[in-house]
């Protein structure tokens, strides 16, 4: 997944990220990437699964707001 970058200005500190996903209807997962990359691959997704995922930065000030929640249907052809 891909996401734009927090504005330099908006940053208080180093930035990294988490990922919030919600596979269906489990439990909200969150992956810290440990990067300031806006790009990063989720595995072992499961074919013909609705996934909801989020992104927000942290610094060592704490996390910042979330974007919302986008979901998105995994089909077959995308899990080869």
């Amino acid at each position: 997944m891909k996401w734009s970058k927090i504005d330099c200005a908006d940053q208080n500190g180093y930035l990294t990220y988490i990922i919030d996903y919600i596979e269906g209807h489990s439990t909200p997962k969150e992956i810290i990437t440990g990067s300031s990359s806006t790009e990063y691959t989720l595995t072992s997704l499961i074919p013909n699964t609705n996934y909801s995922m989020r992104v927000l930065g942290v610094t060592s000030a704490g996390k910042g707001p979330s974007s919302e929640f986008s979901n998105i249907t995994l089909t077959l052809e995308d899990g080869r």
